[in-house]
């Protein structure tokens, strides 16, 4: 398909050229709107990133860069549109504050890293990343709402070294060959929800006191120590709900 056609059935929507502190909702969706908002340092009423699929045969974006951006006020969504996208890889090195919440799904990455984000304020959903082996969020300390990372099958190892507190669900789930999830920090969520990762064995949640909802369940990921998972919730002294763990590996041994 060349370059007329793709303009016409995947318009541009960015009107002129954005730099330093931008007024938004600013939506892109071509190279050329891209290159239109790659100089703002913040952003406010927030930012999508709309990217056509794949099979639609449509020319899009493979890589997203945003090298002075440092905070977002307001949603940040970025990924394809319906299903999953071209895209490989996402920078944005200097992001540290969303005020609002993060949507990354239906990409084509191999590894997401953040480097600088400390806080969102809203939710976290990874989802649909069906390449992605490597997760990366080095300096986040607080997620305001939910955090969910959903159906990224090829997600080997997730770490978050500096996260403490997540206000709504932790959801780790559906991810087939994740095998280690470490969160050494955390120490308080609104519930935690890991299911259904087949391959997972490592779970470090060493700090882990105070779960302010109902729902506090490990449940149906078969390669995880039963023993594991009920030591797990047997250390939440602060929580609202009765906590459940079933259809782990209740074959495995622990020290």
């Amino acid at each position: 398909m060349d370059a007329a056609v793709d303009e016409v059935a995947w318009p541009s929507s960015v009107v002129g050229t954005h730099s330093g502190a931008c007024v938004g909702p600013l939506h892109a969706r071509t190279e050329k709107d891209l290159i239109a908002i790659a100089a703002c340092t913040s952003i406010t009423d927030g930012l999508t990133i709309e990217l056509p699929v794949i099979s639609w045969g449509i020319a899009a974006p493979t890589s997203v860069s945003m090298p002075v951006l440092t905070r977002v006020t307001g949603e940040v969504r970025i990924g394809g549109l319906e299903g999953k996208s071209q895209l490989v890889e996402l920078s944005l090195p200097v992001l540290a504050m969303i005020e609002g919440g993060l949507d990354i799904g239906n990409t084509s990455m191999t590894e997401l890293s953040l480097p600088a984000l400390t806080t969102v304020t809203g939710d976290v959903e990874l989802s649909g990343n069906y390449d992605m082996v490597d997760l990366s969020l080095p300096v986040l300390t607080t997620v305001g709402g939910y955090f969910q990372v959903y159906v990224d099958h090829t997600l080997v190892m997730a770490t978050l070294p500096e996260l403490t507190t997540v206000g709504d669900v932790l959801s780790i789930r559906d991810n087939a060959v994740l095998a280690s999830l470490s969160l050494p920090k955390l120490s308080s969520a609104g519930a935690l929800y890991i299911t259904e990762n087949g391959n997972l064995t490592e779970l470090n949640l060493p700090m882990l006191t105070t779960v302010t909802g109902e729902m506090l369940w490990i449940v149906s990921n078969p390669s995880y120590p039963a023993c594991r998972a009920n030591a797990v919730l047997a250390q939440v002294t602060s929580y609202e709900g009765t906590p459940l763990t079933e259809g782990n590996d209740e074959t495995a041994t622990c020290p």
